[in-house]
């Protein structure tokens, strides 16, 4: 695919100083900016512009989504993540998460459905999570998200 420059410099010789130092901005400048503008679509003029083609509808249980560029098929995918979901009851102030995903390498994310709560504290051991709370008056929705 090629491109055509429409550019043209509003003043075919350059810009002029004014009198007026109202603004900081000088010819030099201005012509500058033409100057990158024409050196910009010089650029895309003479240099293949690769077509990309994306199916965002293709979607596997592999990738996201997949991608077509100059005729090479990639797939883009997001990190998988094990969701763990379970309730901080009123006055408790610890939550016990035991899976198989947990382990001392995985990273972390922890979200709870009372804006601001976070733990005061983290136990992390191969297939086991303590999250440590301040104590609430109502019981807490909380999730672990491992990476």
């Amino acid at each position: 695919m090629s491109y055509t420059p429409i550019f043209q410099k509003p003043y075919p010789d350059g810009w002029e100083n004014l009198p007026s130092e109202d603004t900081p901005i000088t010819a030099e400048v201005l012509d500058g900016y033409d100057e990158a503008i024409e050196s910009i679509e010089d650029y895309l003029q003479n240099n293949d512009i690769v077509e990309v083609e994306a199916n965002p509808v293709e979607v596997s249980t592999d990738s996201l989504t997949k991608i077509n560029i100059g005729g090479t098929v990639y797939s883009v995918s997001g990190d998988s993540a094990t969701v763990l979901t379970a309730t901080l009851t009123a006055g408790s102030t610890s939550l016990t998460f035991s899976n198989a995903a947990i382990t001392t390498t995985a990273m972390y994310d922890v979200y709870a459905d009372k804006y601001g709560l976070t733990p005061t504290d983290i136990t992390i051991t191969t297939g086991q999570a303590v999250l440590t709370f301040e104590a609430q008056s109502s019981n807490v929705s909380v999730k672990l998200v491992i990476r």
